[in-house]
């Protein structure tokens, strides 16, 4: 088995954990621990946009597993280079504390985890 087909492996299994609830109760806590920063922030909904982060990268595994890696849309490719504190900063605040939130802090790594190995099959197609 190449180290592709290992890791795509790897991914369709990752995949599969990463249909979880989403964590509303992490997020209610963390959305009242930082009320004050919260406020400041004008059109940002952190539930719609974690959730939007999420689903770029669980719709650009099903991609993969379909191998149809070179169907993914330019715009996906370039959301998908980005981590979510790189495409949502102003969440930035939250960064130093996540771990006090595990549900939350859990999905991202996963899905971080996930877009890292996406990132690493898209360059290798691109190299065939």
């Amino acid at each position: 088995m190449s180290d592709q087909s290992a890791t795509i492996k790897e991914l369709a299994l990752l995949y599969k954990s990463l249909h979880r609830s989403f964590p509303y109760q992490d997020s209610a806590r963390l959305k009242e621990d930082f009320a004050a920063a919260f406020t400041h922030l004008k059109e940002e909904s952190f539930n719609a946009d974690l959730s939007e982060y999420c689903a770029l990268i669980a719709g650009t595994i099903s991609y993969v597993i379909h191998n149809s890696v070179t169907e993914i849309p330019q715009r996906q490719l370039a959301l998908l280079r980005k981590s979510f504190f790189e495409r949502y900063p102003a969440y930035a605040f939250i960064q130093p504390g996540l771990s006090e939130y595990p549900t939350i802090s859990a999905d991202l790594e996963a899905h971080e985890r996930a877009r890292g190995m996406l990132l690493r099959i898209i360059k290798e197609n691109k190299n065939l």
